[in-house]
């Protein structure tokens, strides 16, 4: 069945994914090799199944930096808090404390120290939280460990994150991708596989994990492409805290918009068709429900709405 799968994959790839194959296999291998390198040096382990000793819901809430995060009703936000939820990257810059928190360091000193700063000045009410780490920052030697508000993290539970990473060029039928991955036993249904699909983007990479992890419904919020880099703490109320921690930095190192990841003249599979796969897919697999809090993403009404 494998070598049959094999020929189908060949058959329909164009020439340019051997590089792109190639990108899959050094980024993989180099990043496995890289956390088995922060480990030993520095702090945490690679992520195994006792970050379900965390695990209270059957539901979890992947909270992403979108504007439409600000629509999110208090009522909503009670509900969020009473089940399991993933802040990612620039989360921290919220009030609300997630059940998780996955942190990648960014390339750049500028746009690092004031990570650092927010990180540290937050880090009293994140203390108890498990940080899910990806990258290769800290065994490349791209983050002083000596610096404090690195050693800060050394008070919470890490753990590194091997990807199986797709690149965005990639152009191989989302449906037969699945089923790829799946025959590498790499898409299970509440088991932590060593390596977890990233299928070009870290929505695709939270939901995947989020599966892995074994919840039923899997809620996106904030996870809103509609057009720009346009971000929740980008709104009015936001103000003192946009200046507070610079910003503007971050914003100086975005690109351009969303267009990238949503339009198929840069790639056939865009970042919402993979969701949209990944949806079909996991609910065909195994009843696993994606839904989306509010309608101020792209991916509504193709998800549908959350109900509480």
């Amino acid at each position: 069945m494998i070598k049959q799968l094999v020929k189908r994959l060949l058959n329909i790839s164009p020439p340019r994914e051997d590089k792109v194959f190639n990108f899959t296999i050094s980024e993989m291998v180099n990043m496995y090799h890289n956390n088995i390198k922060s480990v030993n040096s520095w702090h945490g382990k690679v992520i195994q199944d006792d970050i379900l000793n965390h695990k209270k819901s059957d539901t979890i809430f992947l909270l992403g930096s979108g504007p439409s995060i600000n629509q999110i009703s208090d009522e909503m936000w009670k509900e969020i808090g009473e089940c399991d939820s993933i802040g990612f990257n620039y989360w921290f810059i919220n009030d609300f404390i997630p059940t998780y928190y996955m942190f990648q360091f960014p390339e750049g000193d500028e746009i690092l120290d004031m990570t650092l700063d927010i990180l540290a000045d937050r880090h009293e009410s994140l203390k108890h939280v498990p940080f899910i780490l990806r990258g290769s920052a800290i065994a490349n030697n791209k983050v002083d460990l000596n610096d404090k508000r690195v050693e800060l993290l050394k008070q919470n539970e890490v753990y590194f994150l091997n990807e199986y990473p797709l690149h965005m060029m990639v152009e191989t039928d989302i449906d037969l991708v699945l089923e790829y991955l799946d025959l590498l036993d790499l898409m299970p249904f509440g088991k932590l596989t060593k390596f977890i699909p990233k299928l070009r983007s870290s929505m695709a990479l939270l939901i995947v994990l989020a599966y892995q992890l074994g919840y039923k419904k899997i809620v996106l919020c904030g996870m809103d492409m509609k057009g720009g880099f346009d971000h929740f703490w980008d709104a009015p109320q936001y103000k003192e805290v946009y200046e507070k921690y610079r910003l503007e930095v971050k914003q100086a190192n975005e690109p351009i918009g969303f267009e990238l990841f949503t339009e198929e003249r840069f790639s056939k599979n865009t970042v919402p068709e993979y969701v949209y796969h990944l949806s079909d897919w996991m609910r065909k697999k195994s009843g696993v429900e994606i839904s989306v809090i509010n309608d101020g993403t792209i991916l509504y009404p193709r998800l549908p709405l959350f109900k509480m």
